[in-house]
């Protein structure tokens, strides 16, 4: 019974893992999503103030001819497990 019970709780404990990084990888998508759209008519600066309002980090931003290409970061923790989860996301100002 106590082995069956250690089992379960550990694989609680595994799922809530596994859920928090989808939730912040879900997360770091909608922030960079949104600040690549917001940069490619303002600048990377816009892009660095939606991505924070977004609760994630601008770690890049460039240029590629009329694409802005963004990535971002969102931190993820769960009881003594951190992480890091980067998304990227392209935007363009051409018609």
């Amino acid at each position: 019974m106590v082995a069956a019970l250690a089992v379960t709780g550990a694989l609680i404990v595994g799922l809530v893992q596994v859920v928090t990084v989808v939730v912040a990888r879900q997360q770091a998508q909608s922030a960079a999503d949104a600040a690549a759209l917001a940069g490619v008519s303002g600048g990377p600066d816009i892009a660095a103030e939606i991505a924070a309002r977004n609760h994630a980090l601008l770690v890049s931003s460039q240029w590629d001819g009329d694409d802005l290409v963004v990535e971002v970061v969102v931190e993820a923790t769960v009881g003594p497990w951190h992480r890091s989860v980067r998304a990227v996301a392209r935007a363009t100002r051409a018609p």
